[in-house]
């Protein structure tokens, strides 16, 4: 796990660093540094998800899917939901966990 957090801090880095000083890296603006930035990491993880896409199993297509499998999505999210707002401390945990996972974001 921490060779991977040291690759995804890397390739973080890379594309600010390519961002930021677009004319060293051959750009005319910081425009289109970020267009290839973007398309970059789209690569990137579309090579990384092969791994998944070759030892993930096929799935099952004899499974019925019913009609209305949205509408019992909302239901879920709506009592999800009203678990969050209930709890006061789940709520408090959940605002600290994004703070620090933007901050460990931003430090990486």
């Amino acid at each position: 796990m921490k060779k991977f957090k040291n690759i995804l801090c890397r390739k973080l880095r890379n594309h600010f660093t390519e961002i930021y000083f677009f004319e060293d890296f051959g750009f005319n603006s910081d425009k289109n540094a970020m267009k290839m930035s973007i398309a970059l990491t789209g690569l990137w993880w579309l090579g990384f998800s092969q791994y998944s896409f070759y030892h993930l199993p096929k799935g099952n297509r004899e499974i019925n899917i019913p009609k209305n499998i949205i509408w019992n999505g909302f239901k879920e999210l709506r009592s999800v939901y009203e678990v969050i707002r209930s709890s006061k401390r789940f709520t408090r945990f959940l605002l600290a966990f994004f703070i620090f996972s933007f901050i460990f974001l931003l430090l990486c």
